[in-house]
């Protein structure tokens, strides 16, 4: 339920993440209200490639390729690079039987496995902006991942990750474009990562909840981090 545009620009060296609440709402083409992240039903690449075309049409812009990561990729990415060191915002406990959830961590700054990064980026329900909130941590986590998988002590395992991106996520980009993108941004000062989400607010119709986006303030955010 996570999505993200990210956005690298090889002249200035500069890098931005973009994140689209989930519940952002769009038209379908008989004019029916769908939620952002149902575009994806049913999965695989197809539904990869609508999202691209949504994407495209809410942005004004073609987005270039998508990754799709899987849990497992993700949690494999932070244990080989032996963790994330990262200031969790509070204490986090939630467990959802249904779906074989469980997180409890503890607040304050400490290095977290794959296990527990998964768990902090699928917390929400403890926040009083639960998706919003959510989405800024993940952004906080992937920023400070990054720095850590592009670290000179890292370097060497570079490859591996790589490989682990390309044998375990769904992807129409190929193993040289992963590995060029990993050079650019090797090269980029990550500390200055932008990230940003676009802005709206929540409301509820026929008692389904949407995050409908203002679209004045769309337009400024892409301009700002991506133009």
């Amino acid at each position: 339920d996570t999505i993200m545009l990210g956005h690298l620009d090889e002249r200035s060296g500069t890098a931005a993440l973009l994140s689209i609440p989930r519940d952002t709402p769009l038209l379908t083409e008989d004019g029916r209200l769908q939620k952002l992240n149902a575009v994806y039903a049913g999965g695989g690449h197809a539904g990869m490639r609508r999202l691209k075309k949504d994407l495209h049409s809410l942005l004004g812009f073609p987005v270039d390729g998508y990754v799709l990561v899987h849990l497992e990729a993700f949690k494999k990415t932070v244990d080989l690079v032996g963790g994330v060191d990262f200031d969790v915002p509070q204490d986090m406990d939630y467990t959802d039987p249904a779906q074989g959830l469980e997180i409890h961590l503890r607040a304050g700054r400490q290095l977290l496995g794959g296990e527990q990064a998964m768990q902090l980026v699928r917390y929400r329900k403890g926040y009083a902006m639960q998706d919003i909130r959510r989405t800024e941590v993940q952004q906080q986590l992937l920023r400070q991942l990054a720095r850590q998988c592009l670290s000179a002590e890292n370097l060497p395992k570079l490859l591996p990750v790589v490989r682990v991106f390309y044998e375990e996520t769904l992807s129409d980009l190929t193993t040289g474009n992963l590995i060029y993108l990993a050079a650019k941004l090797c090269r980029c000062d990550l500390g200055s990562l932008t990230c940003c989400t676009l802005q709206g607010e929540g409301v509820t119709v026929s008692g389904v909840s949407y995050y409908p986006l203002y679209a004045g303030k769309l337009l400024e955010t892409v301009n700002w981090s991506f133009n």
